[in-house]
């Protein structure tokens, strides 16, 4: 993060000095004064040299500890009407040399005690004029100001803090410990613009303008301690200005950091700050707020965008229809029209279109335009704006829907961070990339989907698309995401464990056709939804066709959280039909779900390969309506089938009676293995399945029944 140290040392000239006050005689110019040969500098428990070197880096105190004092550093003290220069020779002991003194003149004061003054750059500090009548006392400041309407200022690039304006005083001139004057204000810029000036804007009746009053005690146990105070001169203006010595172009990603160096103080800024660039034009960054300052500490502003110009697309469909118009030349597509002619689409962000097409793509007239241009050459199309930032509408639903030839969208991980879903009701993101076959990657870090309600057919069709990176997807308000990967072909892995579910009823036929897909991960706790959760909400309607067609899947492990389970909605349970249908390659099925399910019709038909499966201790069949029909169907090697809580209550009183609900039930099951292992919960239960292997399965074999 680019930092900038501005001592705006918003210290004035002092005009309050009274008419009656009697002036300080000046010290006996033939007065010997000592100046030892070096000093001792230290500070105070909490000040240090740079006054931030807690905020450094990472904004920890893991620097606390580091010395205060650096070789170059320079400490000036006074005594009587001489000042001393000191020069650091021992960083780590604070050991300073004397180099060189002069005699100040034209003060009207004499210090009576060694007073000294911090600051690594020379002349930022002088002593001003005695105050009250004091003789010691310094004025931060004011000393070489003609008139108080001039500021003294400095800026720099390096770590800030470098420079803290620090004061002490010492009876024999030798022991020092210093404390700080000032702190800092800390404000946060991003834009694309450079940087002139900066202008805090109160009142004449908070006026910013002012001097440091430091008072340097001559008994009591704080002697080596000074006092400061705020004085505020009669004249001050009412806002400080920093012009930079040199200009400051910001950056549009990341934050620079400006620290303007002031006294202690408590201001309003009535009128705000405002940020004068290099081209002429300026900005306010608020219209009013209240600033404290503390001594030796950081006041921080939130970050503020100045001279940044935003825009915003128009809705999904309407972006959609609006390009394949341009490019088409038609007047007549929809969004559910194939179109074969845009191969991919840029997006150039803070450079207008060269010439201004029919084809705009911005939300409304309050945004800056978005036009389209096209390379029929190429089949690009890019999208030029004078914009430098730029969001997605709440609706994204069908923006690229059936592109058939669309390789790749550059504008989606340019856009700024956008929220989609809301004022969308349930179709936020529903067909967003349905059909572009020849997609072969999405970046969905610009997305913020932590609105968003379902996910329906988002990649439905999307047949090229190899591996997907969905762990910024927030789906917290999800309760359905049926078909979000229908038919993605190409897909050979995916990691969802991030998806929060606790409000998600249906999943069929989500990764249905997934041919390619080797690797699902669910996590620990992936099915969340169920009773004790949310009331209204109180479980799983559907897995239907989950993984249907996933011929290349070998495994699957339905995970459950504690309150994950199946819906029973009487008189209807949740359906299973078809959850593994076709999945030629799968040996395995392990489920924790539990609760009610009512269709298992093709649940595992045609998984020949499949050995094992562990339907779980609490999934139990619902009374209602039913159906089992060709359940286990051609699962030629099956050897293992656990069903500690699954009733089959209808197949049981069924026995004998062979119908359209429990037909094939075992057809062709355990033909290529040796028998099956039946895990039930009692024997009528393993009487009824033993009945339905025996009636239904075509080769020989037999079933070892295992109760609890």
């Amino acid at each position: 993060m680019k930092k900038f140290l501005i001592f705006a040392a918003a210290f004035f000239a002092a005009t309050m000095i009274s008419c009656q006050q009697e002036p300080v005689a000046p010290a006996d110019p033939e007065e010997d004064v000592f100046f030892p040969e070096t000093i001792i500098a230290t500070t105070g428990d909490n000040d240090t040299k740079a006054g931030m070197d807690r905020y450094y880096d990472d904004g920890t105190s893991s620097y606390k500890y580091r010395h205060h004092w650096e070789s170059g550093d320079v400490i000036y003290v006074y005594k009587g009407t001489t000042r001393n220069t000191y020069n650091c020779t021992n960083a780590a002991t604070g050991e300073f040399t004397l180099d060189g003194s002069k005699e100040v003149t034209g003060l009207g004061t004499s210090y009576a005690q060694y007073c000294a003054i911090f600051n690594s750059m020379e002349g930022l500090i002088e002593p001003g004029r005695s105050y009250g009548g004091s003789d010691n006392e310094i004025r931060v400041g004011s000393a070489n100001f003609p008139t108080s309407s001039e500021l003294l200022y400095t800026s720099t690039s390096v770590t800030p803090g470098y420079g803290n304006i620090m004061a002490a005083c010492s009876d024999d001139g030798t022991y020092y410990r210093f404390t700080s004057l000032v702190g800092w204000l800390k404000l946060q810029l991003k834009g694309p613009k450079t940087v002139q000036s900066l202008t805090l804007n109160a009142d004449y009746s908070h006026p910013i303008g002012h001097t440091i009053d430091v008072t340097f005690p001559t008994s009591g146990t704080d002697i080596g301690v000074p006092v400061y105070n705020d004085v505020m001169d009669e004249d001050a203006i009412a806002s400080l200005t920093v012009t930079l010595d040199k200009p400051v172009a910001l950056n549009l990603s990341t934050a620079t950091d400006f620290y303007i160096a002031l006294p202690p103080l408590t201001r309003p800024l009535t009128a705000g700050i405002t940020i004068d660039f290099s081209d002429g034009s300026s900005t306010i960054l608020t219209s009013s707020k209240t600033i404290t300052i503390t001594a030796n500490a950081v006041t921080p502003m939130a970050a503020i965008e100045a001279g940044v110009i935003t825009s915003s697309f128009t809705n999904g469909l309407g972006f959609n229809v609006a390009l394949k118009n341009y490019v088409t030349g038609a007047d007549d597509k929809t969004y559910t029209s194939e179109d074969n002619l845009i191969k991919g689409i840029e997006l150039s962000l803070g450079e207008a279109s060269p010439t201004v097409t029919t084809c705009n793509l911005a939300k409304g007239p309050s945004y800056a335009p978005i036009y389209a241009s096209f390379n029929d050459g190429t089949g690009i199309v890019t999208l030029h704006t004078a914009a430098h930032r730029v969001t997605l509408d709440h609706d994204c639903r069908s923006m690229f829907q059936s592109m058939q030839e669309l390789e790749s969208i550059d504008l989606l991980s340019q856009v700024e961070l956008s929220q989609v879903g809301i004022g969308s009701g349930t179709t936020g993101v529903k067909d967003m990339f349905r059909g572009c076959a020849k997609l072969t990657g999405v970046d969905l870090s610009k997305m913020d989907f932590s609105q968003l309600t379902t996910c329906n057919s988002m990649f439905y069709g999307c047949s090229s698309l190899a591996s997907i990176d969905v762990s910024t997807m927030n789906t917290q308000y999800v309760t359905e995401f049926t078909s979000m990967f229908t038919n993605c072909s190409s897909l050979v892995s995916i990691d969802i464990s991030n998806f929060q579910t606790e409000r998600a009823r249906y999943f069929n036929q989500m990764f249905k056709g997934c041919s390619a897909l080797e690797t699902l991960e669910l996590g620990a706790h992936f099915f969340q939804n169920g009773k004790g959760s949310y009331d209204y909400n109180d479980g799983i309607r559907s897995l239907q066709e989950f993984v249907s067609g996933c011929t290349s899947l070998e495994s699957l492990h339905l995970t459950a959280g504690p309150y994950g389970s199946m819906l029973h909605y009487s008189p209807y349970g949740a359906d299973w039909a078809l959850i593994c249908y076709g999945c030629t390659a799968l040996t395995s099925f392990v489920n924790e779900i539990g609760g009610y399910t009512s269709d298992f019709q093709g649940a595992f038909d045609g998984c020949v390969n499949l050995e094992t499966v562990d339907l779980g201790t609490s999934l139990q069949d619902f009374t209602g309506p039913w159906n089992f029909k060709s359940m286990f169907r051609n699962c030629r090697k099956l050897r293992t089938l656990k069903t500690a809580r699954v009733a089959f209550v209808p197949l049981y009183s069924a026995a004998g009676a062979e119908n359209d609900n429990n037909k094939y039930f075992f057809q062709n099951t355990c033909a290529d293995s040796a028998g099956l292992d039946l895990y039930v919960n009692s024997a009528s239960v393993a009487t009824a399945l033993a009945y339905y292997y025996n009636a239904t399965m075509s080769a020989d074999g037999f079933v070892t029944v295992h109760l609890p």
